[in-house]
């Protein structure tokens, strides 16, 4: 049967540390079951019958006649076994037992690790993998037959492997394997020998092997020390307390649900405010509001319900987070309820690579930026100086389109789609990014989305565009970052950014487009 495993850091001895609220009580629902026969130290909990009402009833009830007692209650059931093994303490759970779990002191890496030191890398099944961005983007790719890596198309220079599942090597230890932050292990297993399990499971978490096929997993390293990550968390804390998300976003630990979601729930003791997004500035400016002074931010808990109020996860906002900082002059991230230490070496390529980016030095290329000026306003003005073609809110329809995309705020007559942003958020930055490559992969494919284009220019730029075919090398795409006078870009970008940037490059440069950067001085 399918069972799923995690692991506790080596900090938690006793089974009383685990749970989210403390011990168990009634109050939580579980009751802990007598355990007999089994050979290795233990407790199980059950909760039984959880009823509810779903949502949908609560719409339909007022407008339908019902028998008293027939009205319809969703039934939950959920189990939790703690046992130790090689003097670690695991975790099996059914139903909605991880719910009941602290995953703050659980190894994050547990389940990925054991999994890439297990899987046959020819037949791997499915992955997921998200950028390290406030504006994160996350994909769950399954393939129809087993496959090697390759065949998945992830560029791992950019993106983190969050999930992989696949066929184990060895089928003793199973018919199936998958990993995040929990293992989850297809096999065929007797529950007296759930700890003997469980010591296979620590063995393959220790090893190395995984670099033989997924060395890239390397390039940013989970921070071990407990003091670190303390005055990690301290930081992110501060930036939670006063409210500022330009550098952090929320994202989902676990997509595999996603389709279900219906609302996300924060709870603070018996406070408790419900959103429609994960929305990292609407959840903080809420419970800064109704709390100044907390400093409890990371332990706050985020239920992704379904409509019918059933949670589909659980999990803190610390666990949800994805931050950047520099600290002692090194980058870490969060992501995945893990603090990553970014691989010095990786950094040094990443810089190496944004060196290497067309920068336009020319100063009057674009002038600066007015304290307080809108971008709009911006583009306006910047358009007229620079007698570039404003294109800004003039959007251009794709072919069968029903929506229309920007283009790029300004066009000059030598072929730069100019794409302007103030250097405010990473998350603005990613849109920007984003809008570059969008466009630049319209113009070169879409017949019809440059005759609107050609059309939207003015007469006297026209002959730039070749209706027929793209004439490679004639157009750049120009990424126009503000940013103080004495800030070097792209260099001094946070981190991650440049290597979104870097993809987002490399993307327009392989449709025959030139990458370029310019610096708009703030003045």
């Amino acid at each position: 049967m399918r069972i799923t495993y995690y692991l506790f850091k080596k900090a938690v001895k006793s089974f009383d540390e685990v749970w989210k609220d403390g011990k168990t009580s009634p109050k939580a629902g579980y009751v802990q079951l007598r355990l007999r026969d089994v050979p290795y130290e233990a407790e199980a909990y059950l909760q039984a019958n959880k009823a509810s009402s779903p949502d949908w009833w609560k719409f339909a009830k007022p407008y339908c006649d019902t028998v008293a007692g027939s009205e319809p209650l969703n039934q939950s059931n959920s189990f939790v076994l703690l046992l130790k093994a090689k003097g670690r303490v695991f975790a099996v759970t059914f139903g909605h037992g991880f719910t009941a779990i602290n995953r703050d002191k659980l190894e994050a890496d547990f389940g990925l690790k054991v999994t890439l030191n297990s899987v046959d890398p020819s037949k791997l099944r499915s992955l997921q993998a998200r950028n390290i961005d406030p504006t994160t983007v996350q994909k769950q790719l399954v393939v129809s037959q087993d496959s090697a890596l390759s065949v998945f198309d992830v560029d791992f220079f950019q993106d983190l492997l969050a999930k992989i599942e696949g066929v184990p090597e060895e089928s003793s230890f199973g018919s199936r394997v998958a990993g995040a932050e929990a293992c989850y292990l297809l096999s065929d297993v007797e529950f007296p020998k759930l700890a003997v399990k469980c010591e296979d499971l620590l063995a393959r978490y220790g090893k190395k092997r995984y670099q033989e096929n997924f060395r890239f997993v390397d390039q940013v390293r989970p921070v071990r020390d407990e003091a670190l990550i303390a005055d990690l968390d301290a930081k992110l804390t501060e930036v939670m307390k006063a409210g500022d998300t330009s550098a952090l976003g929320f994202a989902l630990p676990d997509i595999g649900a996603y389709d279900q979601v219906h609302k996300y729930r924060l709870h603070s003791g018996r406070w408790n405010a419900t959103f429609d997004d994960l929305s990292p500035a609407a959840m903080l400016t809420t419970f800064n509001a109704e709390h100044p002074g907390s400093s409890d931010h990371l332990s706050l808990s985020v239920r992704a319900l379904k409509d019918d109020d059933h949670p589909i996860d659980e999990f803190t906002l610390r666990q949800c987070a994805v931050f950047q900082v520099t600290h002692k002059q090194k980058t870490y991230v969060l992501t995945l309820s893990q603090w990553y230490q970014v691989n010095e070496s990786y950094a040094a390529k990443v810089d190496a690579q944004i060196a290497g980016l067309s920068v336009i030095a020319k100063r009057s290329f674009l002038p600066s930026i007015h304290a307080g000026e809108s971008e709009g306003d911006y583009n306006i003005r910047a358009s007229m100086v620079s007698k570039y073609c404003l294109m800004d809110k003039k959007n251009v329809k794709p072919s069968g389109a029903s929506s229309a995309v920007e283009v790029c705020d300004m066009f000059s007559k030598d072929g730069e789609f100019i794409h302007v942003k103030r250097h405010t958020r990473s998350a603005t930055l990613s849109h920007l990014l984003a809008q570059g490559s969008v466009s630049a992969k319209l113009f070169v494919d879409d017949q019809g989305y440059r005759k609107t284009f050609r059309q939207s220019i003015p007469a006297s730029m026209r002959a730039l565009v070749n209706l027929t075919k793209v004439e490679f090398g004639k157009f750049s795409v120009v990424y126009a970052i503000s940013a103080p006078p004495g800030r070097s870009l792209p260099q001094k970008l946070p981190f991650f950014t440049k290597v979104n940037l870097l993809f987002h490059s490399q993307t327009v440069s392989r449709m025959g487009l030139t990458p370029k950067v310019f610096h708009i001085q703030e003045a």
